[in-house]
């Protein structure tokens, strides 16, 4: 074999193994190209669905946010005094437990029903001369609002550390925190929200030591809860005293409460006179 024959033979040997590994070389590319392409998909698709998870997050937010004391230009009518109150409702609400006759218009929370059911016990016990009783209910509202204020302020705050939500500053707002709020300041403005908060945690915790005391003290002195009968027996004294027959659904809780201190007054005075 001559030497031309063996450099040529070389020649070709090694044009044919640089073209196998360019082959391979390109299937190489071609393969990672592939994989960088389904990487770049797949982060597309991990992209996408983080963000329709904060949607929806933010969405929940925005729905949570609407159920926590947010002022809102329409609100549900309910009756909050003993004028527009029949003295028959009066009875359903004390003795029943029904708030749903206190409705006037609209759907009113739990919290909106028991705050007019205290502004009416409030004016009743005040219009009836029990004044104790006026004290005692106003210390029951100042728990039921102290303890919805720790609630819902907490959750609050506790959303607002996750994502940063004006509708939520505006729940803060409706409890009365006037802080900044920005997107820059809002962290800050939260922990001096907390620091107010646990003022209130202690307040909370006095009145409701204030409560458990009033209450042994009245089961002490025996005093009973009203009932349907009790408030029988109080108008059939009444149409006695006044010499006609009066039917709780036919007068307002006022009108009860004005002939009840007329009666309590004349029995007071015909007692002092013996």
């Amino acid at each position: 074999m001559s030497m031309d024959t063996l450099v040529s033979i070389l020649f070709w040997f090694c044009v044919v193994i640089g073209v196998i590994i360019g082959l391979f070389l390109c299937l190489y590319l071609v393969e990672g190209y592939h994989r960088v392409m389904c990487w770049l998909e797949r982060r597309k698709e991990v992209a996408a669905a983080r963000e329709q998870a904060e949607n929806e997050l933010v969405d929940k937010l925005e729905e949570f946010a609407g159920n926590i004391r947010i002022q809102t230009p329409v609100k549900p009518e309910v009756i909050r005094n003993c004028t527009d109150l029949k003295f028959s409702d009066f009875i359903k609400v004390d003795v029943n437990k029904d708030y749903s006759v206190l409705i006037k218009a609209g759907e009113p929370t739990e919290n909106d029903l028991f705050a007019a059911w205290i502004c009416i016990l409030s004016e009743y016990y005040t219009l009836t001369g029990n004044r104790e009783s006026t004290k005692h209910i106003n210390l029951v509202w100042k728990i039921e609002r102290l303890n919805t204020k720790i609630l819902q302020v907490k959750a609050l705050i506790g959303f607002l550390r996750m994502k940063y939500m004006p509708k939520l500053i505006q729940g803060l707002r409706g409890w009365g925190y006037e802080k900044p709020f920005t997107e820059e300041s809002y962290i800050k403005d939260l922990k001096a929200v907390e620091a107010a908060l646990k003022n209130d945690a202690v307040k909370l915790q006095q009145a409701k030591l204030q409560y458990q005391d009033e209450e042994e003290a009245k089961q002490r002195s025996g005093a009973k809860a009203a009932t349907l009968e009790s408030y029988t027996k109080a108008l059939v004294a009444i149409s006695n005293y006044t010499k006609r027959h009066i039917r709780a659904v036919d007068i307002s809780t006022m009108e009860y409460c004005i002939m009840y201190k007329e009666l309590s007054d004349y029995s007071a005075a015909a007692k002092a006179q013996k």
